[in-house]
Order: C-alpha cells, then sequence, then structure tokens
C-alpha cells in the first residue's frame, strides 16, 4: 500500500505515540482512539490517554470491543501530526504540520517542559516548529543537562542559531557545558558577532563575575531624557534583547544605578511631563 500525500495512518503513526497536548501543556500518549460523524464524514475526535484504556487494549480479546474512556482529550487540543516521506529504517517518520497555532500560544516555561519530556525524534519535531527566538527562550528555561543533550542532538546549524538568540549568559552557560569540540563547531556556524561576544565571555571564569555576566545592556546617560531613553529600547527590542532594567551612567561611563522598565512605563504613564526631564529624575520622583 502506497502512502497518499500528508496521509496519516491512526493506528501506525498516532496509536502509542508521544503526542502533544497544547491546552494540557503536557505530553500524551494516545492509548486509543475515538471516531465519530461529523457532518457525513468520519472524524477523529478526541485520543484517551488512561493506563485502564492501555491495559484494555493489551488484555485479553474479549476486553478489546468494550471502549473505557477514563481520560479523553479533545482532538482540537493536540498538536497535530502529519505525515513525512523520511523514512527511518523502513518506518515513515510522523512529522508535525506547517500549522502550530496551539504551540505559538504556549510560554516559554511551557514549552521547556514539553522539550523535556518528549523524545529525541518527538524532540526535534517540536523544535522545527518553533522559531530560533521561541526555541532559545525555551531552552532557558530548561534544566542545563537537558539543555546540552539537546544542543548534541540538534543539526549543528540549528543548534548555533538557537545559542545565538538565547541570552550571553545562558548561552555560554550551555556552551560550557558541551565538549569542546562540539562548542568550537558551533561558534564556528555562528555569525561573527555573536560568536565573538561568547567567545569573550568564555574567555572569563565560570565561577568569577565575568562569567555569569551578560552583555544584553542599553546604557544610558544620567542626563538622558526618559523619551531619549523610550527610543534606546525601542532599538534594543529591535536587536532581540531581552531586558528588565536599563543601566545608568555618569558623564565618565561609570555606574550610577538602573532602573527597572517597570519603573520607567510606570513614570511614563502617570507624568508625562516628565519625557523632556532626564531620566534619573525618576529615581527621586
Amino acid at each position: 500500500m502506497v502512502r497518499r500525500p500528508e496521509e496519516v495512518l491512526l493506528a501506525k503513526d498516532v496509536l502509542d505515540h508521544q503526542l502533544v497536548d497544547v491546552d494540557g501543556v503536557q505530553v500524551i500518549r494516545a492509548a486509543d482512539l475515538y471516531l465519530a460523524e461529523v457532518i457525513g464524514r468520519i472524524r477523529l475526535v478526541g485520543a484517551d490517554v488512561s493506563t485502564s484504556t492501555l491495559l484494555r487494549r493489551l488484555g485479553p480479546r474479549r476486553w478489546r470491543p468494550s471502549p473505557t474512556p477514563d481520560r479523553v482529550i479533545d482532538w482540537a487540543a493536540i498538536q497535530p501530526f502529519g505525515d513525512s516521506s523520511d523514512s527511518v529504517d523502513g518506518n515513515t517518520q510522523v512529522r508535525l504540520k506547517t500549522t502550530h497555532e496551539g504551540l505559538h500560544r504556549l510560554r516559554p516555561g511551557e514549552l521547556a517542559d514539553l522539550l523535556e519530556d518528549l523524545r529525541r525524534d518527538e524532540r526535534s519535531e517540536l523544535l522545527a516548529a518553533l522559531s530560533s527566538d521561541e526555541a532559545a527562550d525555551a531552552l532557558e528555561e530548561m534544566q542545563p543537562d537537558d539543555v546540552a543533550q539537546l544542543l548534541r542532538e540538534a543539526d549543528p546549524d540549528d543548534a548555533a542559531r538557537m545559542l545565538a538568540a538565547m541570552e550571553p549568559d545562558e548561552a555560554v552557560d550551555a556552551l560550557r557545558d558541551l565538549p569542546t569540540g562540539t562548542r568550537t563547531e558551533l561558534l564556528r556556524r555562528m555569525a561573527p558577532t555573536s560568536a565573538l561576544a561568547l567567545r569573550e565571555l568564555l574567555g572569563y571564569p565560570e565561577d568569577e563575575a565575568g562569567g555569569i555576566m551578560t552583555s544584553a545592556l542599553v546604557l544610558v546617560a544620567s542626563n538622558d531624557t526618559v523619551t531619549q531613553v523610550a527610543d534606546r529600547l525601542e532599538e534594543a527590542r529591535s536587536h532581540d534583547l531581552d531586558l528588565d532594567a536599563v543601566a545608568v551612567v555618569d558623564n565618565e561611563g561609570r555606574l550610577i544605578g538602573d532602573i527597572s522598565l517597570l519603573t520607567i512605563l510606570l513614570t511614563m504613564r502617570a507624568t508625562p511631563r516628565l519625557e523632556c526631564r532626564p531620566c534619573w529624575v525618576m529615581k527621586t520622583w
């Protein structure tokens, strides 16, 4: 039998396979599938993930005709899978379809939990459905051992892109956990500016300040206006910097202190007159 394009064999490709329940934010395994007639067509409407259902299917033949819908999840809440022409050892690999709206609604921590629970093949498919920034944010929430394993498993170019999109201090922590050869190869595959910044941080001892610092900073002068600070933040956003504060320096570049983004936002909303006043006024206003 020859598969038709985008055809999925439920018994072979879905039943007993790992799937992603987007609404419940969990990795599930389909123990049984439920079909129903919808507008004159037979549709897959749910997946039973209960242990009792699995035991019924694996038990005596006389148990199998009687469904035991203990924990049934709406198929619409499950990240759909589609077929692929690729095969490994003669087995067709099931891949995520091109629509992933449910995945993009998940927070980085939720994606991290899913990635830690999935097996290698399924994890690879989930990562392929995410942008580099989404994947990087998820990696920053994962346990170090899981991050190192994921980077070793990933295509080197994909791993390099994810590392380059991570916060510099997080990326350096991940690189330190990799073998020297792997680390060198991933840095070689990055854009020169990204690789140079990470190599510089890697040069600091891990347990000293330089080894845990980040180079993702927005510096403002103490006499910059609030409007100028907002412009700097807009520029930082265009460069995908993940910030929670700006650093304020004096005319000689010495650090005076920092102002949280929340303080900036609340000040601008409450007292718009400050837009032409020095930003450091926010600390004492």
